[in-house]
Protein backbone atom coordinates (compact mmCIF):
# COMPACT_ATOMS: atom_id res chain seq x y z
CA UNK A 1 0.00 0.00 0.00
CA UNK A 2 1.69 3.87 -0.95
CA UNK A 3 0.16 6.95 -0.83
CA UNK A 4 0.58 7.05 -4.55
CA UNK A 5 -3.20 7.81 -5.22
CA UNK A 6 -5.18 11.08 -4.37
CA UNK A 7 -1.67 13.39 -4.03
CA UNK A 8 -4.58 16.36 -3.91
CA UNK A 9 -5.08 15.63 -0.36
CA UNK A 10 -1.55 16.69 0.60
CA UNK A 11 -2.85 20.40 0.33
CA UNK A 12 -2.87 21.32 3.91
CA UNK A 13 -5.31 24.21 3.23
CA UNK A 14 -5.81 27.63 5.29
CA UNK A 15 -4.07 27.71 8.55
CA UNK A 16 -5.75 30.90 9.90
CA UNK A 17 -7.91 29.92 12.91
CA UNK A 18 -6.93 26.26 13.14
CA UNK A 19 -6.62 25.71 9.30
CA UNK A 20 -10.24 27.05 9.04
CA UNK A 21 -12.31 25.96 11.93
CA UNK A 22 -15.81 25.93 10.61
CA UNK A 23 -18.62 23.76 9.62
CA UNK A 24 -18.14 21.27 6.44
CA UNK A 25 -20.04 18.82 4.97
CA UNK A 26 -19.29 15.29 5.71
CA UNK A 27 -15.79 13.78 4.29
CA UNK A 28 -14.53 10.12 3.91
CA UNK A 29 -11.98 9.14 6.29
CA UNK A 30 -8.16 10.43 5.57
CA UNK A 31 -5.54 7.65 5.56
CA UNK A 32 -1.99 8.05 5.82
CA UNK A 33 0.43 5.34 5.92
CA UNK A 34 3.68 4.07 3.14
CA UNK A 35 5.48 1.20 2.60
CA UNK A 36 8.30 3.11 3.07
CA UNK A 37 7.68 2.67 7.11
CA UNK A 38 8.94 -0.58 6.60
CA UNK A 39 12.48 0.25 5.73
CA UNK A 40 12.76 0.87 9.40
CA UNK A 41 14.48 -2.68 9.26
CA UNK A 42 14.18 -4.60 12.80
CA UNK A 43 17.10 -6.91 14.34
CA UNK A 44 15.78 -10.83 14.30
CA UNK A 45 13.24 -11.57 16.74
CA UNK A 46 12.42 -7.79 17.69
CA UNK A 47 9.07 -7.04 18.22
CA UNK A 48 8.86 -3.84 16.42
CA UNK A 49 9.75 -5.15 12.87
CA UNK A 50 7.90 -4.41 9.80
CA UNK A 51 5.26 -7.07 10.05
CA UNK A 52 3.23 -4.59 12.75
CA UNK A 53 3.15 -2.30 9.43
CA UNK A 54 1.42 -4.93 7.09
CA UNK A 55 -0.92 -5.94 9.88
CA UNK A 56 -1.93 -2.72 10.61
CA UNK A 57 -2.45 -1.98 6.84
CA UNK A 58 -4.46 -5.38 6.13
CA UNK A 59 -6.64 -4.04 9.06
CA UNK A 60 -7.24 -0.68 6.59
CA UNK A 61 -8.09 -3.30 3.46
CA UNK A 62 -10.44 -4.99 5.36
CA UNK A 63 -12.16 -2.23 6.97
CA UNK A 64 -15.52 -0.04 5.12
CA UNK A 65 -13.11 2.55 4.44
CA UNK A 66 -10.83 0.97 2.17
CA UNK A 67 -12.24 1.81 -0.76
CA UNK A 68 -13.22 5.40 0.15
CA UNK A 69 -10.89 6.35 2.53
CA UNK A 70 -8.42 9.69 1.31
CA UNK A 71 -4.98 8.64 0.84
CA UNK A 72 -2.53 11.59 2.10
CA UNK A 73 0.58 11.93 1.03
CA UNK A 74 3.20 12.16 3.33
CA UNK A 75 6.17 14.86 3.82
CA UNK A 76 9.35 15.00 5.97
CA UNK A 77 9.54 16.81 9.54
CA UNK A 78 11.60 19.49 9.38
CA UNK A 79 14.14 20.92 12.08
CA UNK A 80 11.79 23.46 13.08
CA UNK A 81 8.56 21.12 13.72
CA UNK A 82 10.79 18.46 15.83
CA UNK A 83 11.73 20.92 18.05
CA UNK A 84 8.92 22.42 19.18
CA UNK A 85 8.83 18.74 21.30
CA UNK A 86 12.08 17.33 20.78
CA UNK A 87 15.67 19.04 21.98
CA UNK A 88 18.08 20.25 19.33
CA UNK A 89 20.61 17.62 20.27
CA UNK A 90 18.17 14.22 20.43
CA UNK A 91 17.04 15.35 16.65
CA UNK A 92 20.66 15.54 15.87
CA UNK A 93 21.60 11.97 17.48
CA UNK A 94 19.23 10.55 15.85
CA UNK A 95 19.93 12.42 12.51
CA UNK A 96 23.27 10.68 12.69
CA UNK A 97 22.36 7.07 12.48
CA UNK A 98 22.00 7.56 8.78
CA UNK A 99 23.34 4.84 7.22
CA UNK A 100 23.98 3.31 10.40
CA UNK A 101 22.54 0.44 12.84
CA UNK A 102 22.54 -0.16 16.47
CA UNK A 103 20.61 0.62 19.40
CA UNK A 104 19.59 4.00 21.08
CA UNK A 105 18.57 2.00 24.51
CA UNK A 106 18.20 -1.37 25.19
CA UNK A 107 14.76 -1.63 23.37
CA UNK A 108 15.04 0.66 20.89
CA UNK A 109 17.34 -0.13 17.70
CA UNK A 110 17.97 1.69 14.41
CA UNK A 111 19.20 0.37 10.72
CA UNK A 112 20.73 2.63 7.80
CA UNK A 113 17.02 3.89 6.47
CA UNK A 114 15.68 4.51 10.54
CA UNK A 115 15.80 8.43 10.58
CA UNK A 116 14.73 8.88 7.53
CA UNK A 117 11.73 6.27 8.32
CA UNK A 118 10.97 8.36 11.78
CA UNK A 119 10.85 12.20 9.56
CA UNK A 120 8.66 10.67 7.13
CA UNK A 121 6.33 9.32 10.04
CA UNK A 122 6.19 12.30 12.15
CA UNK A 123 5.95 14.82 8.86
CA UNK A 124 3.05 12.34 8.17
CA UNK A 125 1.38 12.72 11.38
CA UNK A 126 1.58 16.60 10.71
CA UNK A 127 0.08 16.12 6.96
CA UNK A 128 -2.66 14.29 8.71
CA UNK A 129 -3.22 17.48 12.04
CA UNK A 130 -3.55 19.41 9.00
CA UNK A 131 -6.02 18.09 7.17
CA UNK A 132 -8.38 17.82 9.88
CA UNK A 133 -7.81 20.98 10.95
CA UNK A 134 -8.68 22.11 7.70
CA UNK A 135 -11.86 20.55 7.73
CA UNK A 136 -11.31 18.85 4.80
CA UNK A 137 -11.91 15.59 6.88
CA UNK A 138 -13.42 15.14 10.72
CA UNK A 139 -10.96 11.95 10.98
CA UNK A 140 -8.25 10.11 10.20
CA UNK A 141 -5.74 7.32 10.97
CA UNK A 142 -2.09 7.44 10.71
CA UNK A 143 -0.66 3.58 10.21
CA UNK A 144 3.17 3.95 10.54
CA UNK A 145 5.93 2.57 12.74
CA UNK A 146 8.14 3.17 14.78
CA UNK A 147 6.09 4.39 17.18
CA UNK A 148 6.39 7.10 19.42
CA UNK A 149 4.67 8.08 22.77
CA UNK A 150 7.72 6.38 24.82
CA UNK A 151 10.23 9.01 23.56
CA UNK A 152 10.20 12.27 25.81
CA UNK A 153 12.04 15.43 24.50
CA UNK A 154 15.62 14.44 24.97
CA UNK A 155 16.06 10.67 23.90
CA UNK A 156 14.91 7.62 22.23
CA UNK A 157 13.12 4.75 24.25
CA UNK A 158 11.11 2.04 24.15
CA UNK A 159 11.35 1.03 20.89
CA UNK A 160 10.43 4.67 20.07
CA UNK A 161 12.57 7.35 17.95
CA UNK A 162 10.53 11.10 17.33
CA UNK A 163 7.31 11.33 19.08
CA UNK A 164 4.87 12.07 16.87
CA UNK A 165 1.51 12.70 18.46
CA UNK A 166 3.80 15.44 20.77
CA UNK A 167 5.18 16.88 17.60
CA UNK A 168 1.14 17.36 15.85
CA UNK A 169 -0.10 18.47 19.02
CA UNK A 170 2.49 21.00 19.15
CA UNK A 171 2.11 21.79 15.37
CA UNK A 172 -1.77 21.86 15.44
CA UNK A 173 -0.91 24.78 18.29
CA UNK A 174 1.19 26.42 15.94
CA UNK A 175 -2.17 26.40 14.00
CA UNK A 176 -4.28 27.95 16.12
CA UNK A 177 -6.05 25.06 17.84
CA UNK A 178 -6.45 26.46 21.44
CA UNK A 179 -6.99 23.07 23.41
CA UNK A 180 -6.09 19.80 21.84
CA UNK A 181 -6.67 16.95 23.83
CA UNK A 182 -4.55 13.28 23.35
CA UNK A 183 -6.47 10.00 24.70
CA UNK A 184 -3.84 7.17 24.74
CA UNK A 185 -5.08 3.73 24.94
CA UNK A 186 -1.86 1.93 24.72
CA UNK A 187 -1.12 -0.85 26.89
CA UNK A 188 2.08 1.03 27.98
CA UNK A 189 2.37 4.35 29.77
CA UNK A 190 2.56 6.99 27.35
CA UNK A 191 5.61 8.51 29.55
CA UNK A 192 6.98 10.55 27.06
CA UNK A 193 4.14 12.37 25.91
CA UNK A 194 3.50 13.37 29.37
CA UNK A 195 7.11 14.42 29.80
CA UNK A 196 6.57 16.76 26.90
CA UNK A 197 3.20 18.20 28.17
CA UNK A 198 3.15 18.04 31.66
CA UNK A 199 3.61 21.59 32.57
CA UNK A 200 1.03 22.85 29.63
CA UNK A 201 -2.55 23.69 29.77
CA UNK A 202 -3.19 23.81 26.56
CA UNK A 203 -2.78 20.22 26.07
CA UNK A 204 -4.79 17.67 27.89
CA UNK A 205 -2.69 14.43 28.44
CA UNK A 206 -4.85 11.36 29.22
CA UNK A 207 -3.68 8.06 29.29
CA UNK A 208 -5.58 4.77 30.16
CA UNK A 209 -2.49 1.86 30.79
CA UNK A 210 -1.23 -1.06 32.91
CA UNK A 211 -0.10 -0.25 35.80
CA UNK A 212 3.33 -0.80 37.55
CA UNK A 213 5.01 -3.04 36.97
CA UNK A 214 4.04 -3.02 33.34
CA UNK A 215 6.81 -1.00 31.36
CA UNK A 216 7.52 2.19 31.41
CA UNK A 217 6.58 1.91 35.41
CA UNK A 218 4.92 5.41 35.62
CA UNK A 219 1.88 6.46 34.91
CA UNK A 220 0.38 6.63 38.71
CA UNK A 221 -3.23 8.30 39.28
CA UNK A 222 -1.37 10.88 41.31
CA UNK A 223 0.71 12.15 38.56
CA UNK A 224 -1.70 14.76 37.48
CA UNK A 225 0.73 17.47 36.02
CA UNK A 226 3.12 20.34 36.93
CA UNK A 227 2.78 23.91 37.37
CA UNK A 228 0.39 25.39 35.03
CA UNK A 229 -0.16 22.16 33.74
CA UNK A 230 -1.89 20.62 37.23
CA UNK A 231 -4.71 18.72 36.19
CA UNK A 232 -3.98 18.71 32.62
CA UNK A 233 -2.58 15.00 32.49
CA UNK A 234 -4.86 12.31 33.97
CA UNK A 235 -3.71 8.91 34.46
CA UNK A 236 -5.59 5.72 34.62
CA UNK A 237 -3.70 2.95 35.66
CA UNK A 238 -5.12 -0.53 35.90
CA UNK A 239 -3.61 -3.78 37.42
CA UNK A 240 -3.73 -7.00 35.12
CA UNK A 241 -6.39 -8.77 33.77
CA UNK A 242 -8.40 -5.60 33.13
CA UNK A 243 -10.76 -6.38 29.90
CA UNK A 244 -13.76 -4.21 28.53
CA UNK A 245 -15.85 -4.30 31.47
CA UNK A 246 -13.65 -1.76 33.31
CA UNK A 247 -11.82 0.39 30.69
CA UNK A 248 -15.70 0.74 29.74
CA UNK A 249 -16.03 1.77 32.84
CA UNK A 250 -12.85 4.01 33.18
CA UNK A 251 -13.96 5.70 29.63
CA UNK A 252 -17.93 6.56 30.94
CA UNK A 253 -16.80 7.73 34.55
CA UNK A 254 -13.59 9.42 34.12
CA UNK A 255 -12.47 9.60 30.41
CA UNK A 256 -15.52 11.16 28.30
CA UNK A 257 -16.60 13.46 30.86
CA UNK A 258 -13.15 15.35 31.43
CA UNK A 259 -13.08 14.95 27.26
CA UNK A 260 -16.42 16.91 27.25
CA UNK A 261 -15.39 19.19 29.74
CA UNK A 262 -12.46 20.53 28.19
CA UNK A 263 -13.73 20.55 24.51
CA UNK A 264 -10.92 20.23 22.69
CA UNK A 265 -10.72 21.90 19.74
CA UNK A 266 -8.53 18.81 18.04
CA UNK A 267 -8.30 15.13 19.57
CA UNK A 268 -5.46 12.52 18.82
CA UNK A 269 -5.50 9.18 19.91
CA UNK A 270 -2.20 7.38 20.73
CA UNK A 271 -3.88 4.36 19.31
CA UNK A 272 -1.87 1.27 20.59
CA UNK A 273 -3.52 -2.51 20.74
CA UNK A 274 -1.14 -4.01 22.54
CA UNK A 275 -3.95 -4.28 25.53
CA UNK A 276 -5.61 -6.66 23.29
CA UNK A 277 -5.83 -10.53 25.49
CA UNK A 278 -4.21 -11.66 22.29
CA UNK A 279 -0.80 -9.35 22.94
CA UNK A 280 2.12 -11.13 24.75
CA UNK A 281 3.50 -7.66 25.35
CA UNK A 282 0.58 -6.76 27.88
CA UNK A 283 -1.38 -8.31 30.43
CA UNK A 284 -5.04 -6.96 29.54
CA UNK A 285 -7.99 -8.58 28.32
CA UNK A 286 -9.14 -6.16 25.67
CA UNK A 287 -10.61 -7.63 21.98
CA UNK A 288 -11.57 -5.63 18.73
CA UNK A 289 -15.00 -4.86 19.75
CA UNK A 290 -13.74 -2.85 22.82
CA UNK A 291 -11.70 -0.69 20.50
CA UNK A 292 -14.57 -0.15 18.14
CA UNK A 293 -17.09 0.82 21.31
CA UNK A 294 -13.86 3.52 22.28
CA UNK A 295 -14.15 4.71 19.27
CA UNK A 296 -17.55 5.42 18.95
CA UNK A 297 -17.80 6.84 22.51
CA UNK A 298 -15.27 9.25 22.01
CA UNK A 299 -16.23 10.73 18.40
CA UNK A 300 -20.18 10.63 20.32
CA UNK A 301 -18.85 12.03 23.47
CA UNK A 302 -16.99 15.19 21.44
CA UNK A 303 -19.88 16.11 19.21
CA UNK A 304 -20.47 13.17 16.94
CA UNK A 305 -19.16 11.89 13.57
CA UNK A 306 -20.13 14.55 11.43
CA UNK A 307 -18.13 17.40 14.27
CA UNK A 308 -15.71 15.68 16.03
CA UNK A 309 -11.77 16.39 14.59
CA UNK A 310 -9.93 13.02 15.26
CA UNK A 311 -6.98 11.72 14.45
CA UNK A 312 -5.50 7.92 15.24
CA UNK A 313 -2.13 7.65 15.65
CA UNK A 314 -0.80 3.93 15.68
CA UNK A 315 1.35 3.18 18.59
CA UNK A 316 1.89 -0.43 19.78
CA UNK A 317 0.28 -3.43 19.05
CA UNK A 318 2.35 -6.67 18.73
CA UNK A 319 0.12 -10.04 17.99
CA UNK A 320 -0.34 -9.31 14.19
CA UNK A 321 -4.03 -10.88 13.99
CA UNK A 322 -4.87 -8.75 17.00
CA UNK A 323 -3.98 -5.73 15.16
CA UNK A 324 -5.22 -6.52 12.13
CA UNK A 325 -8.75 -6.74 13.30
CA UNK A 326 -8.36 -3.86 16.02
CA UNK A 327 -7.03 -1.95 13.39
CA UNK A 328 -10.47 -2.79 10.71
CA UNK A 329 -12.60 -2.21 13.86
CA UNK A 330 -11.43 1.10 14.53
CA UNK A 331 -12.23 2.43 11.45
CA UNK A 332 -15.64 0.90 10.98
CA UNK A 333 -16.79 2.53 14.03
CA UNK A 334 -15.48 5.60 12.63
CA UNK A 335 -16.97 5.52 9.61
CA UNK A 336 -20.18 3.58 10.29
CA UNK A 337 -20.53 4.85 13.95
CA UNK A 338 -24.40 3.13 14.11
CA UNK A 339 -26.80 4.53 16.18
CA UNK A 340 -26.71 6.40 19.21
CA UNK A 341 -27.85 2.88 21.44
CA UNK A 342 -25.17 1.24 19.69
CA UNK A 343 -22.65 3.75 20.47
CA UNK A 344 -23.93 3.91 23.97
CA UNK A 345 -23.96 0.02 24.89
CA UNK A 346 -21.04 -0.74 26.90
CA UNK A 347 -19.48 -3.80 25.73
CA UNK A 348 -20.91 -7.07 27.13
CA UNK A 349 -17.98 -8.60 28.97
CA UNK A 350 -19.67 -9.12 32.85
CA UNK A 351 -18.88 -7.24 35.49
CA UNK A 352 -16.25 -5.15 36.13
CA UNK A 353 -13.72 -7.05 39.00
CA UNK A 354 -13.82 -5.15 42.83
CA UNK A 355 -10.12 -4.82 42.29
CA UNK A 356 -10.43 -3.10 39.21
CA UNK A 357 -13.36 -1.06 40.74
CA UNK A 358 -11.20 -0.01 43.60
CA UNK A 359 -8.69 1.61 41.53
CA UNK A 360 -11.31 3.22 39.43
CA UNK A 361 -12.46 4.74 42.86
CA UNK A 362 -9.25 6.11 43.70
CA UNK A 363 -8.66 7.44 40.10
CA UNK A 364 -11.88 9.31 40.41
CA UNK A 365 -11.11 10.69 43.83
CA UNK A 366 -7.67 12.32 42.38
CA UNK A 367 -9.32 13.53 39.31
CA UNK A 368 -12.32 15.52 41.62
CA UNK A 369 -9.78 17.78 42.56
CA UNK A 370 -9.38 19.11 38.99
CA UNK A 371 -12.81 17.97 37.07
CA UNK A 372 -16.44 17.54 37.53
CA UNK A 373 -17.01 13.77 38.36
Amino acid sequence: MTTAAHSHESDPGSANGAGGLHSVARAPLALATDTFFAEHVSPPHHDEDPARLYAAQRGFERSRAAQTAARLVGRDATADELVRAHTPAFIEQVLATRGGSGWLDPDTYFSPASAEVALRSTGSALVLTETLLSGRHRQGIGLWRPPGHHSPADRALGFCLFNHVAVAARHARQLGAARVLIVDWDVHHGNGTQDIFESDPSVLFISIHQGRPQYPETGACDETGRGAGRGYTVNLPLSIGAGGAAYAAAFERVILPIAEQYKPDLTLVSAGYDAHERDALGGMCLRAEDYAWFTRRLLQTLGGPDAARVGFFLEGGYDRTALTESVAATIDAIVAPGTQASATATPSRGPISARHAAELAIIEETQRAFWTL
